[in-house]
């Protein structure tokens, strides 16, 4: 065996002397520490301002719904002088209208009743099934509220060029004006509470 000489020795203390490594580790870990932190803070954030977006989407979709649906006007034909009777039913596009408008003030309540029992640690779905909900659910949302007041614009604008007495200032044209211009504003904000949950699912480590 050949004999250790006295460098060998002292770099061999060096290299596995605890009071060298030690601080380096321990600064390691305050790092990794703060950076959990960070992300804990960052995503508890973001977590408040889609609740807070969901809850200016139901607002909004339900005001959509509720205009539409008790949208009903008696008017008298210019020509015929026949009276009418409308409603939203008379219309396919408007009877999609209401329909979307249902189906999003029902999602953005869900939404919000399930993240104000995660706030209170009390947990429906597992982080990753979740974050997936948000981020298809917000989109497929998004969509039907674009689609459905799309639709209803070219007949709500033909109805309101008819040559009928009144009929330009008529409570049905102009209730279906606002309900699209809610529909509108909902799918805005269901939007921007799309785009936080793709940037959560993206950026969320899974174990």
């Amino acid at each position: 065996m050949s004999p250790t000489t006295e460098n060998d020795y002292s770099q061999d203390n060096t290299m596995k002397d605890p009071e060298t490594v030690a601080p380096v580790y321990i600064e390691n870990q305050s790092l990794e520490h703060a950076s959990a932190a960070q992300r804990v803070q960052k995503e508890k954030l973001l977590k408040k301002n889609q609740v807070g977006l969901r809850i200016i989407a139901l607002f909004f979709s339900s005001l959509s719904f509720a205009l539409m649906a008790s949208d009903k006007q008696n008017f008298t034909d210019y020509f015929d002088g026949v009276a009418l009777y409308y409603n939203f039913d008379s219309f396919r596009a408007y009877r999609y209208l209401v329909a979307v408008g249902v189906i999003s003030t029902v999602y953005t309540m869900a939404q919000v009743i399930r993240q104000c029992f995660e706030f209170r640690g009390t947990y429906m779905l597992s982080q990753r099934a979740s974050n997936f909900l948000d981020f298809f659910g917000d989109q497929i949302m998004a969509y039907l509220l674009i689609s459905a007041a799309s639709t209803v614009i070219p007949i709500t604008d033909l109805l309101g060029q008819l040559k009928v007495t009144a009929y330009n200032t008529s409570p049905f044209t102009s209730s279906a004006w606002a309900s699209i211009s809610m529909a509108f504003l909902a799918f805005v904000v269901e939007a921007v509470s799309a785009g936080i949950s793709g940037y959560r699912l993206c950026t969320q480590a899974y174990i």
